[in-house]
């Protein structure tokens, strides 16, 4: 059970032959540090979980928080678990915009591990930031997830009076994914998911919000692939935009929120499946529309 310390590991030199060996949650968060401060750090290398972790509700700040120090290695859970991941990002925190067991993945990939439990992640902030969030990662630039799984609880609130156009990506298991070598295949999300926007703004000036909200995937473009993955359980939409000019689009799915491709790169979803209620109660000016080019079969 985690303390909220660190532990270097002991074993493996990173190769794809002899992996770093995570053994517990100290050298998880070891991992996590080496990589959240130091810029390109353990690029191409490979890690290896070796047993279950349970992170005992302790605030997890993610692996790879910023693109400059992004996770650009290799992790296999093996098919352990991680079991009471806790991401609370309240009005406080001065905190990292890509939420997730992973944060920002580059050429890298995630696989065979699964988030059980009492997990959750709660999302309560008042400013103007564009936000990521996935409980497996919450962005991916030409990398993987493959074979993951989380239970974790989403729930995300923004409220504001900020005349100031931002966006959120979420998704169960990841939030934004681009890049025609990204592929997310057999994951699943069982967890309840609920997001709600309010502002109240008195400017007379014209201002856009875009919510982009999917059991799976929030954001798919640019090429990337979706397939054999699926999403259980409610998600709770609710917008309420009040002032003059307000728009707000909101992309909500079961598997995917938004697509968009082009006719070189289409993003492909294929043999998905949404088992859960998408409910969606907004009041003022909303609008939904979708574009780009995309590719989509068996889903149910």
């Amino acid at each position: 059970v985690w303390q909220g310390d660190t532990e270097p590991w002991n074993f493996g030199d990173g190769t794809q032959g002899n992996p770093y060996l995570i053994e517990n949650a100290a050298q998880l968060a070891y991992m996590a540090n080496e990589i959240n401060t130091n810029s390109d750090a353990y690029v191409g290398d490979y890690f290896q979980l070796v047993s279950d972790i349970d992170l005992n509700g302790l605030h997890w700040g993610g692996i790879g928080h910023t693109p400059p120090n992004s996770f650009q290695g290799h992790f296999d859970g093996n098919n352990h678990t991680i079991d009471n991941l806790n991401i609370t990002i309240t009005f406080i925190d001065n905190s990292p915009i890509y939420i997730g067991l992973f944060g920002y993945l580059d050429s890298a990939s995630v696989s065979n591990v699964h988030i059980i439990g009492n997990s959750q992640i709660n999302v309560n902030r008042s400013n103007t930031v564009t936000y990521y969030v996935g409980s497996i990662a919450a962005y991916l630039d030409e990398s993987e997830i493959i074979n993951c799984s989380s239970e974790a609880a989403i729930y995300v609130e923004r409220t504001t009076t900020y005349s100031t156009a931002f966006e959120i990506h979420l998704g169960g298991i990841c939030g934004y994914a681009t890049g025609p070598l990204t592929k997310i295949d057999k994951a699943l999300h069982s967890g309840t998911m609920e997001y709600k926007f309010n502002l109240n703004s008195q400017s007379s000036a014209t201002y856009i919000w875009r919510h982009y909200i999917g059991g799976v995937l929030g954001y798919l473009h640019g090429g990337a692939l979706l397939t054999n993955s699926g999403h259980v359980n409610p998600i709770r939409i609710t917008s309420d935009m009040s002032g003059h000019g307000r728009i707000g689009y909101i992309y909500g799915g079961g598997v995917v929120g938004y697509m968009s491709g082009t006719i070189a790169n289409p993003v492909i979803v294929e043999k998905c499946y949404n088992r859960g209620n998408v409910t969606a109660n907004v009041r003022g000016q909303h609008t939904y529309s979708s574009t780009g080019y995309a590719t989509t079969s068996h889903l149910y």
